[in-house]
């Protein structure tokens, strides 16, 4: 699906009641990741999506991240995330990541979460900006 209007495509996915799901791509991927403050990587990848899922909570929205350096996850968020340059943490997120949030824009996606690692000094964390 095109994403040309990121906030009108998510409301008119939550209205359509026999839509479960919806997949938006995107041109374009940028990973940062930091350690302490400083750039560890950064890369940018070409035709990435994500992965819009309705939740049994009308407020919450599930998103799968499908293409990423290391795994798929998903994210749950309140829907709250709809309007344009809120930045909504995370309900639920998969072990090892922690203190995830997302920021819908009308042209990107931007996703930032940590990695945790055994010992404190190995967290990394990661932003992720998927561009229109």
């Amino acid at each position: 699906m095109a994403t040309d209007c990121l906030q009108i495509q998510l409301h008119s996915f939550l209205k359509d009641a026999e839509q479960k799901r919806m997949v938006m791509h995107f041109p374009n991927l940028q990973i940062k990741t930091f350690q302490h403050g400083a750039c560890l990587q950064n890369v940018l990848l070409a035709d990435r999506r994500l992965r819009f899922v309705k939740t049994k909570a009308p407020t919450m929205l599930r998103i799968h991240v499908l293409d990423n350096l290391a795994f798929r996850f998903s994210f749950v968020f309140s829907v709250d995330v709809l309007y344009e340059g809120n930045k909504i943490c995370a309900q639920k997120l998969p072990r090892p990541l922690d203190k995830g949030w997302i920021c819908i824009h009308n042209n990107k996606v931007q996703l930032g979460f940590w990695i945790d690692g055994p010992d404190p000094n190995l967290r990394v964390y990661v932003e992720q900006q998927y561009l229109n």
